[in-house]
């Protein structure tokens, strides 16, 4: 196996024979098999740790699944601002009961509305200083928190694109987003922004 930058190799080595579960990996300066992978973070203990931080979030049953800032254009609940949708993504039902939305800053800044949330279903929380403790600005992290120090994926706060919002595409491994049609409150699939919409004229 080699690297090779602009036709000239800059690292080389012998892929070995493995079990299921090793990897290779650069560890001082020589390539070693490790049943301890760290990909995306370094090879040590530290970034091993990350590592199973970051999976470990992959499973929280609660998910950050929708972010809509005031900038999108789009009002929430008759006026524009920030709001931040967490979603069920597991079979089962589960109580948001100790679970907390922030900016890093203070993990329990904003506790969840109490409720049992059955497979697949949402919930909307509305996001300014005032009412959370913290807003949502370009840059910023938004984190979900849960009982016993659990973390959820924490989604970051990019430029948003006018009349959209930045969604939960799928569930599974990595968990990644993207803009779409704003569905705040209601699952990020056909028929979620017609909901939405149907309830800002009602509500």
């Amino acid at each position: 196996m080699k690297q090779l930058t602009n036709g000239k190799i800059i690292a080389q080595a012998k892929v070995r024979s493995m079990l299921d579960d090793q990897v290779m990996m650069l560890k001082t300066g020589a390539y070693q098999l490790s049943s301890a992978p760290t990909p995306g973070f370094s090879n040590d203990n530290a970034g091993r740790e990350a590592f199973l931080k970051g999976a470990a979030a992959q499973n929280s049953p609660l998910q950050i699944s929708e972010l809509l800032l005031s900038d999108s254009g789009i009002p929430y609940n008759g006026m524009l601002q920030d709001a931040v949708e967490v979603m069920n993504i597991t079979d089962r039902m589960i109580n948001t009961r100790g679970w907390y939305l922030s900016d890093g800053s203070d993990p329990y800044a904003c506790p969840l509305p109490e409720a049992d949330l059955a497979p697949g279903q949402c919930i909307a929380v509305p996001i300014s200083k005032q009412t959370a403790g913290f807003g949502l600005s370009v840059g910023e992290t938004v984190y979900l928190t849960g009982p016993e120090h659990m973390l959820s994926q924490p989604v970051d706060c990019v430029t948003p694109q006018p009349g959209k919002s930045l969604s939960l595409i799928g569930t599974g491994d990595p968990l990644s987003y993207n803009f779409t049609a704003v569905t705040m409150g209601f699952p990020n699939l056909n028929g979620g922004e017609e909901s939405f919409l149907a309830g800002q004229l009602t509500g």
